[in-house]
């Protein structure tokens, strides 16, 4: 059962690096095309589907980081409220994806 656990949590970790740096790719392919004046249909529709893999990798950030924290403390909230570094993470985590979603619902 612990390799199990230890394989799911490992795999859990690569999936969340990949989830994060396709979503940090497309912000900033969203951001130049946003940032330069000429727009065009084609451009638009980019726009709206790096939009959509930046909420689909959102998404998966958050599974694979409650599945990594639910491996690490089961849920416990005393070992999570005892672990100021992960109520930190989840405190940014839960205001960037707000104005994430708020971007992504009101402006584009």
């Amino acid at each position: 059962m612990k390799l199990f656990l230890d394989v799911t949590r490992i795999s859990m970790i690569y999936l969340h690096i990949i989830s994060m740096i396709a979503a940090a790719v497309s912000i900033v392919m969203v951001d130049f095309l946003v940032f330069n004046r000429q727009g065009s249909p084609s451009r638009a529709r980019l726009i709206e589907r790096l939009a959509s893999i930046v909420l689909i990798s959102l998404l998966a950030l958050w599974a694979t980081g409650l599945t990594v924290i639910g491996i690490d403390t089961g849920f416990d909230p005393h070992l999570i409220l005892q672990n100021g570094k992960l109520l930190a993470k989840l405190l940014v985590v839960t205001i960037l994806s707000i104005n994430g979603v708020g971007v992504h619902f009101y402006v584009l």
